[in-house]
């Protein structure tokens, strides 16, 4: 029984290891994400500004390079991010989706 058990925290351990966390942000609100595939993932709609509002979103990831869409499929890139170090960078487009590059 307990081989199972660390056989189980062993295994959540490493899921996290293997996690990208994605931090979107428009200074208004801010929204984490935890990603451990790379499907594509839509984003909360208040990210969807447009360039020429004063609010802009900012982000910031800490994991595998992640790239950041204007639409809801993943195909219109407007920004790609590495691990940020917990420092925001400025995207001047609207955030639909994102998804994590790396294959785990």
């Amino acid at each position: 029984m307990r081989c199972f058990i660390i056989i189980a925290v062993l295994s959540c351990l490493l899921a996290l290891c293997n996690s990208t966390y994605v931090v979107i942000s428009n200074l208004k609100i801010s929204k984490p994400y935890q990603v451990q595939d790379t499907l594509c993932y839509t984003t909360d709609p208040i990210f969807n500004v447009t360039v020429n509002q004063a609010v802009h979103n900012i982000i910031a990831i800490s994991g595998h390079p992640t790239s950041f869409f204007a639409n809801s499929d993943c195909t219109y890139m407007v920004a790609m991010a590495y691990d940020t170090a917990g420092k925001f960078i400025d995207v001047y487009r609207p955030i639909r989706s994102f998804s994590v590059q790396s294959t785990y």
